[in-house]
C-alpha cells in the first residue's frame, strides 16, 4: 500500500508538471506570434537616363547588372523612382520621343528580377527632356506611400531643362509656387515622412548653364526647397547631366550632398565678368539618382550606377551601387576637359570623394 501511495503521488506530481509545462509553452508561443518581427525598413531604388549610346551596353543589360549587384549585396528594393529620359533607348537622340518602349523594358527587368509580386504600378517615372508626355509618365505633384512621399517634377510642366525663354521662366516659377503650397500643407500637417523630390533636371550650375541656359532659373525652386528643408525631410533627385563632362567638378557620375554642404546655384542676372552662380549652403539631401545608360566624356568618375535610400529607425541611409557592387556616393571633382570650365569654376568648389553609406537623421515635426 505504501508503494502504491507513493506511485500515485508521483503520478500526480508528474501530471501537474506536464500541465504546467504545456501551459508555459502555449504562453511563450502566443508571445512569439504577437511579437513583431524586426523590420528591415523600406528601401527605395533610384536611377535615370535609360538611354543608348554607341560604345556602351544597352541600358536594359546595365539595369539587369545593377539589380544583380543589389541582390548580391542583400538589397531588395520596395519601390523604384526613375528620373527621366527613356525615349532614346535605341540611339534615337530625339526630343519629344515616345517613352513607352523604354519604360516597358524597365518594368520587364524588374519583373524578371523580382517575379510577379513586384508592383510595377507603384513605380515612379519622371518625364525627362527627351520624353513626350504619355500615360506611362507619372503625374506631377505629390504621391503618398505608407513610409514616404514622392513629389514628381516633370520636365514639361514643372521644371524644364533649357530655360532661355520667358515661357520657360514662367513654367519654373509656377512649378515653384505649386511646390511651396504643397510643402506648406505638409508642415501644417506635421509631416515626418521623407519627401523625395523626383526631377530630371538638376539645380546646380555647370558650363551647360552658361552655354545652353540649362536650369538658369533654378534659384526659384532652390529657395523654396532650402526654406522648407529645415522643417521637412527633403531629398532632391536628378539626372540629365550624363554627357560632355558637365558634372565633372561635382563628382562625375556619382553626386551626393548632405544638409550643411553647398551648391553653386545659377544667377538669373549677373554683372559683367561676375560669377554665373552664388554659393549656397543647403538644408536638404541633394543627389543624382544614378545613370543607367551612359556617362560620356567625364574627367573623373564615370561608372554607371544606381542609388538607394533605406528608411529605418528614424534615419535615411543612402548607398550607391555599380554593377560591381558598392561604389562612392560622390566622386572626386575634376575640371571639365571636354568643355573647359576652369575659368568658370575654381578648384575650391570641386566635390570631395565620399565612400560607403551615409545616414541622415530624420527631422521631427516642426
Amino acid at each position: 500500500m505504501i508503494q502504491t501511495g507513493k506511485s500515485g503521488a508521483l503520478r500526480r506530481v508528474f501530471s501537474f508538471l506536464l500541465t504546467l509545462i504545456t501551459a508555459l509553452s502555449l504562453c511563450f508561443s502566443a508571445f512569439a506570434e504577437a511579437a513583431p518581427a524586426k523590420s528591415r525598413g523600406t528601401t527605395l531604388l533610384f536611377f535615370s537616363d535609360f538611354q543608348h549610346k554607341d560604345g556602351w551596353k544597352d541600358p536594359n543589360e546595365t539595369l539587369a547588372g545593377l539589380l544583380d549587384a543589389l541582390e548580391s549585396s542583400g538589397v531588395r528594393p520596395d519601390n523604384a523612382l526613375i528620373c527621366g529620359d527613356y525615349s532614346a533607348i535605341h540611339g534615337r537622340n530625339n526630343h519629344n520621343g515616345d517613352p513607352r518602349p523604354g519604360i516597358m523594358q524597365i518594368k520587364e527587368e524588374f519583373t524578371n528580377q523580382y517575379g510577379e509580386d513586384w508592383d510595377n504600378d507603384s513605380m515612379i517615372f519622371v518625364q525627362g527632356n527627351h520624353d513626350r508626355k504619355t500615360g506611362d509618365i507619372s503625374a506631377p505633384g505629390l504621391h503618398a506611400y505608407d513610409d514616404y512621399l514622392v513629389y514628381v517634377m516633370n520636365a514639361e510642366t514643372e521644371y524644364p531643362s533649357a530655360q532661355v525663354s520667358r515661357k520657360r521662366k514662367a513654367i519654373v516659377q509656377s512649378g515653384a509656387k505649386r511646390l511651396k503650397k504643397c510643402l506648406e500643407k505638409l508642415v501644417k500637417a506635421k509631416e515626418t515622412r521623407p519627401v523625395f523630390l523626383a526631377s530630371h533636371v538638376p539645380l546646380h550650375f555647370t558650363a551647360r548653364t552658361s552655354r545652353k541656359g540649362d536650369n538658369l532659373y533654378a534659384s526659384y525652386l532652390f529657395e523654396v526647397l532650402n526654406s522648407y528643408g529645415t522643417k521637412l525631410n527633403l531629398v532632391y533627385l536628378f539626372g540629365h547631366n550624363h554627357d560632355n563632362g558637365w558634372d565633372s567638378y561635382m563628382g562625375g557620375s556619382c553626386i551626393f550632398r548632405k544638409p550643411g554642404d553647398f551648391l553653386l546655384i545659377p544667377k538669373e542676372k549677373r554683372k559683367k565678368k561676375a560669377p554665373w552662380y552664388a554659393k549656397k549652403t543647403i538644408t536638404f539631401v541633394y543627389m543624382n539618382a544614378g545613370y543607367c545608360g551612359y556617362f560620356a566624356q567625364a574627367s573623373g568618375e564615370s561608372r554607371l550606377n544606381c542609388s538607394t535610400c533605406t528608411i529605418k529607425d528614424g534615419k535615411l541611409l543612402f548607398q550607391r551601387y555599380s554593377e560591381s557592387g558598392k561604389c562612392p556616393l560622390n566622386g572626386a571633382g575634376r575640371a571639365n576637359k571636354t568643355k573647359n570650365d576652369k575659368k568658370l569654376i575654381p578648384a575650391k568648389y570641386y566635390g570631395k570623394r565620399k565612400t560607403g553609406s551615409f545616414a541622415v537623421t530624420r527631422r521631427k515635426a516642426a
